[in-house]
């Protein structure tokens, strides 16, 4: 056989082997092909739905999906009632009617029979699915008696199937409860301003990058627990119960929670009422409906003074964050640096421990009280007694500034923050305990000296 002839038959080999490969792989299973033969709705798709029609012994009731923001993930897509109510739909119920709708199955054909002999001349549920391809109907007929079974018919003049019941309960599900309980619309990373307003006064507070900040009233180092409460309370917020109208009018507020969130053009508000006498739960207004809420923190998060937003950490960085740091004071500066898993002091590898102790400490310490305008510049009047300059990461830098105790308390700056803290005596002299251990800690692992060379050997 001719070499040109043996290339021709191996190109049909390898087109033949590729199109089984990537084709027909694709195909269904003779017993996959079976199961969606038996469908009661073949071929519909639960993403392909964009509508959603239940009329029957609740009303009627209609539920549109939402598309996702734009730049958004599809997560944040979601479903809307717009009959009999207008609010937004709780998204798993509705992905889980749909999922059991694309997925029900024919247990058997009904023959010979009249719709009204089985409920399909006034059925108890008509279902309508809007689809780019068009509309979708499920008639919901009787029930078979002695069985978990229901009838039901795709069209006007479909045949009468034989189905599992399940989802009839969701048909019979209230408006009320196809209303989305989870009332935060998007995610947390996105919120990247806060306006928190109450009876002490007005926050701003403002993402700058990992941190947060305070731009009002006064410019600061938001303190990231609090802010990090606050930010997991939004995003959490879930409706224990819905108020009506009458229930809305006795409340009382007591401040208001304004969250902007990037790539949506709308805030998202909060306003903050009292408890509920009955429930004791907080009510709150969320979007424009009142609610009682599952959890009752937002109301601390209003009641709290804009001074108490900001940091009482001295530093922003955690223990681990830490690459490298040096430490001066009248003993003179030593120099800590991270490297391949050890810690060296000066260049040369120190116990572990004694430095992680150190950054541990310095990281955990708290201001028992920022010290008033007025007696910022006397607090820090005079060179400090002990500094930190730390390295953390991308190569972003710190300077920690100590100064002399002043009625029990230690003042302390930050390089570049206006605010001057007032440390715990026994905080700073912990610390200053653990900058001696550092110091004085052994060299790990010492190199041997090399032996002295024997002048008696030839």
């Amino acid at each position: 056989m001719r070499p040109r002839t043996l290339l021709v038959l191996l190109a049909l080999v390898v087109g033949i082997g590729a199109f089984v490969y990537f084709y027909e792989r694709e195909l269904p299973s003779s017993d996959e092909r079976a199961e969606r033969a038996k469908r009661v709705l073949p071929g519909l798709a639960a993403e392909a739905v964009t509508g959603i029609e239940i009329e029957g012994s609740t009303g009627r009731l209609r539920l549109e999906r939402e598309a996702a923001p734009a730049g958004e993930a599809d997560t944040l897509s979601g479903w809307r009632l717009v009959e009999p109510l207008v609010a937004r739909a709780d998204r798993a119920l509705v992905e889980e009617l749909l999922t059991t709708l694309t997925g029900l199955t024919r247990e058997r054909t009904l023959t010979g029979v009249e719709p009204a002999e089985v409920g399909l001349d006034a059925p108890r549920f008509r279902l309508r699915l809007t689809t780019p391809a068009g509309e979708r109907v499920l008639a919901v007929g009787a029930a078979v008696p002695v069985s978990g079974d229901v009838v039901v018919a795709e069209g006007e003049q479909g045949i009468p199937l034989v189905a599992p019941a399940a989802f009839v309960a969701d048909l019979e599900r209230p408006a009320a409860q196809w209303r989305a309980r989870d009332l935060f619309p998007g995610r947390r990373e996105a919120i990247s301003r806060l306006e928190v307003s109450g009876p002490a006064g007005r926050t701003e507070l403002e993402r700058d990058g990992e941190a947060w900040r305070l731009v009002a009233p006064v410019a600061d180092r938001a303190d990231r627990d609090l802010v990090g409460g606050l930010l997991a309370d939004l995003t959490g917020l879930r409706a224990e119960a819905f108020l009506d109208d009458e229930a809305a009018n006795e409340v009382r507020l007591n401040g208001e929670i304004v969250a902007h969130l990037d790539g949506r053009e709308e805030p998202f508000p909060v306003v903050v009422a009292d408890a509920a006498a009955e429930s004791g739960r907080l009510r709150a207004r969320v979007a424009g409906e009142w609610v009682e809420l599952a959890t009752a923190n937002l109301a601390a998060a209003v009641a709290r003074a804009p001074g108490a937003w900001r940091s009482r950490a001295w530093s922003a960085f955690d223990s681990w964050q830490v690459d490298a740091v040096t430490i001066a004071d009248a003993a003179g500066a030593t120099r800590l640096v991270r490297h391949d898993g050890q810690w060296q002091r000066d260049g040369e590898a120190i116990d572990y421990g004694s430095a992680g102790d150190l950054l541990y400490q310095l990281a955990g310490v708290r201001a028992e009280r920022l010290a008033e305008s007025g007696e910022e510049a006397a607090l820090t009047a005079g060179e400090p007694v002990l500094t930190f300059e730390i390295t953390g990461p991308g190569g972003a830098t710190e300077r920690l500034l100590l100064y002399p105790e002043r009625d029990g308390l230690r003042p302390a700056r930050t390089e570049g923050r206006a605010a001057v803290l007032l440390l715990p005596a026994a905080a700073v002299a912990d610390l200053e305990a653990k900058v001696t251990a550092v110091r004085t800690a052994p060299v790990a692992n010492p190199v041997a000296p090399a032996p002295a060379e024997n002048p008696s050997e030839p």
